[in-house]
């Protein structure tokens, strides 16, 4: 079995591309493909859709995709949206004592860092900005 692709801290935005490229290459190998995600700490729609999308593929060509470790960003991400039966249930080939096999010998989807936490975002999210009122004429 492959060694399980590790997604990154932040699966949206500028991530999805090489993820998607990644995901893509791992379908195509064959196999049921197993996804690491015990460090993800943002799942955005987008890239909920990729994950989808990716397991449809897998499915096409008779394998599963297998999220695996999923952190509570995942968790929550996925069960608000309906889509927790994307995680793995049972042993998977590579397990010792129902464990993965460490995290260091998963492949990282890329060797770039992740922006910090709310880089390039308002303080109070869309749609919460709040009128300043003008000052009075002098």
């Amino acid at each position: 079995m492959p060694a399980p692709l590790a997604l990154p801290h932040r699966v949206a935005g500028p991530a999805l591309l090489p993820l998607r490229r990644a995901l893509r290459e791992a379908v195509r190998s064959g196999g049921d493909l197993v996804v690491q995600c015990s460090d993800v700490q943002e799942l955005s729609p987008a890239g909920q859709a990729l994950l989808v999308a990716t397991s449809r593929a897998a499915r096409r060509r008779g394998h599963r995709l297998r999220l695996v470790h999923p952190s509570p960003a995942v968790l929550g991400a996925l069960g608000a949206t309906g889509l927790l039966h994307l995680l793995s249930s049972g042993p998977l080939p590579g397990e010792q004592d129902g464990r993965l096999l460490p995290a260091s010998r998963s492949r990282p989807v890329s060797s770039a860092p992740s922006p910090p936490r709310g880089a390039g975002r308002a303080s109070r999210g869309p749609g919460r900005a709040r009128a300043v009122p003008a000052d009075p004429p002098a």
